[in-house]
């Protein structure tokens, strides 16, 4: 669930009450009064290796499942990486105060800094890799103690959506029955361009829960300054997903950190207590986009911070998803603390 910058810890904000009429316009004044999420389950993503523990730790009231970004495919395709020490601590921290914890599988490349797309096409166009992949992922779970697995797999074109089903259909069969198994799934408008990105969604029928990876609209290296997720374009998103697999089996991601756009051409990634300090008294809410901006000497800065998760959740709720999913404990606002 790593977007295409930098990778980094992040940390996850307050919820609120089940909100109703909340068109994209008014969610801003929809969240007037705060409360408990209700029946929303709350993902927090971790990174895994190093510092998860403790992020998971400070929003720990909140989570109900930690999400660990802790196995890539290997280049051959033929297995996954060793699951980190801090990855089973994470976990171990999790289950220590009863709540639950899945591995996150991905084809993220370390070389090209990216999601690897041909590596994901090697697997998934291979009987033989997609077997051993699950296999090795299936003893993963049973000898650490996994809750479930989450498929991660990024950057995916129309020739690997049937090769991804089978993908899911293999590992539901390998896991323990008690395992769940999710997908996290690039944002498109309809279900033909689901489809055209390798989410075939009819044929998903093993997958338990979706999560909507509503952010990365924008960011620096394949878009010019924006938001990083709009609320409108979330909207969009969530309306063919939920269409096609129901709106109980999705959770709607939401973006804890924001982008620096540079004059250069350049960019990174800041985590939202760093956009808060560099934007200063230039900050500017967007209401239609549930985000901030600011513009600066070095450059443009979007960010989605704490009010815009409450707003999120408001979506997520006036929806009726099954839950809400934070990209990435760390590096969003900590638990409760308002935004600018």
């Amino acid at each position: 669930m790593r977007r295409r910058c930098e990778r980094f810890p992040g940390a996850l904000a307050a919820l609120i009450t089940l909100v109703v009429c909340v068109s994209s316009t008014a969610l801003d004044g929809a969240v007037a009064t705060a409360g408990p999420h209700g029946s929303l389950s709350v993902e927090g993503y971790v990174v895994g290796w190093g510092g998860g523990a403790g992020a998971y730790l400070s929003d720990r009231r909140t989570v109900d499942e930690i999400g660990v970004d802790g196995v890539e495919v290997t280049p051959d395709a033929d297995g996954i990486t060793a699951v980190a020490g801090p990855a089973k601590k994470a976990l171990r921290a999790a289950h220590a105060h009863r709540d639950t914890g899945e591995l996150l599988v991905s084809n993220y490349s370390d070389s090209l800094g990216d999601f690897d797309p041909a590596l994901a096409r090697r697997l998934l166009g291979s009987d033989v890799h997609r077997s051993k992949v699950a296999a090795a992922l299936a003893r993963v779970v049973r000898r650490q103690g996994w809750d479930g697995i989450q498929i991660d797999l990024e950057s995916l074109g129309r020739p690997d959506g049937t090769g991804l089903a089978a993908f899911a259909t293999q590992l539901r069969s390998d896991l323990p029955s008690t395992a769940s198994l999710s997908m996290a799934v690039m944002a498109e408008g309809s279900r033909a361009s689901y489809g055209r990105h390798g989410y075939l969604l009819g044929q998903l029928g093993a997958v338990d829960r979706f999560v909507l990876m509503a952010y990365d609209q924008h960011g620096p290296g394949w878009s010019g300054p924006g938001p990083v997720g709009a609320l409108p374009w979330a909207r969009r998103a969530a309306a063919p997903l939920i269409r096609a697999v129901g709106r109980g089996r999705v959770d709607l991601g939401i973006a804890g950190y924001g982008y620096l756009w540079r004059h250069d051409g350049s960019g990174r990634t800041v985590s939202d207590a760093r956009a808060r300090r560099l934007a200063g008294d230039a900050a500017r809410w967007h209401a239609r986009a549930g985000e901030w901006s600011a513009h600066l000497g070095k450059g443009t800065l979007w960010w989605s911070d704490h009010r815009s998760y409450e707003r999120r959740v408001a979506l997520a709720h006036h929806l009726r998803l099954h839950g809400v999913a934070v990209w990435q404990l760390g590096s969003a606002d900590p638990l409760g603390r308002a935004g600018v």
